[in-house]
């Protein structure tokens, strides 16, 4: 177990504060984090927009309500690896439902200092690997049971080689949270001769990798739903379904802007 840091709930909101415009960058120049957490004494981390606020806790709930449908007495029994992890809310959620064997994959640094701050607080013990996700999946020669890649899938170059490399060391269920090109239209005019592959593909999208939650490259790659579903298949999972969101989802996800899939081995 970490230990809890001797910092007093002024020493905390400064140091929350220092770690918020530690993040900021030209479009974000105030900084900020990405989840709100709680830190005690009526001290939350200051978000970078409202919309984090709100989406990502929801998210939290989504992901944990899901696995406890299948985990639900078994959360002390499992391994979970969180692949872009950023500040580890995930890991907090999981661990606060009793997961003891977790660990976070980070490429950037602001984040890991953001989750082992958030970590040692808390009194969280949680293994910290800052790498960028595909290097590390590389190397990786262990089995976990949960496998999380959350609100990252669309900013990996590499997707199905990526995807594979999950399926590999995934023991039961990877959690796909991705965001999903939504197509209408879509006609793809090929030749005969030439062969005419599907609809599924997947789209470009240029975003700054300046921001703290982006991607490492300005290059994104949004699937349509039918390509997410098919990369999952050949990835080597049996099947795939799609989460519950409850009585109130939050309007993207209920829209198909984006998705949250269980893909089980």
């Amino acid at each position: 177990m970490s230990e809890r840091p001797e910092l007093d709930p002024a020493g905390l909101r400064e140091e929350a504060e220092r770690l918020a415009l530690a993040s900021a960058w030209p479009g974000c120049p105030g900084g900020g984090w990405q989840f709100p957490f709680d830190l005690g004494d009526g001290i939350v981390a200051r978000t970078y927009n409202p919309h984090q606020a709100r989406v990502h806790p929801w998210r939290r709930d989504v992901l944990i309500a899901n696995l406890a449908k299948r985990f639900a007495g078994a959360f002390d029994k499992l391994s979970v690896l969180d692949l872009g992890a950023c500040e580890g809310a995930m890991a907090e959620g999981l661990w606060q439902r009793g997961v003891r064997d977790i660990t976070l994959v980070e490429a950037r640094a602001i984040n890991i200092e953001k989750g082992k701050f958030i970590a040692k607080t808390k009194g969280y013990d949680f293994r910290f690997i800052e790498a960028p996700l595909e290097e590390h999946l590389a190397g990786e020669s262990r089995t976990y049971d949960v496998v999380l890649l959350l609100a990252t899938l669309q900013t990996l170059l590499n997707p199905f080689g990526v995807s594979r490399l999950i399926a590999r060391c995934t023991r039961q269920i990877a959690v796909y949270d991705t965001a999903v090109a939504v197509v209408k239209n879509l006609s793809v005019g090929n030749t005969a001769n030439s062969g005419t592959p599907s609809s599924a593909a997947f789209f470009l999208r240029y975003f700054s990798p300046d921001a703290t939650t982006a991607g490492l490259r300005e290059v994104e790659l949004w699937p349509t739903r039918d390509a997410l579903e098919t990369l999952i298949k050949v990835s080597g999972f049996s099947r795939a379904w799609e989460a519950d969101y409850g009585q109130h989802p939050d309007p993207w996800y209920s829209s198909g802007e984006w998705t949250m899939l269980f893909a089980e081995k």
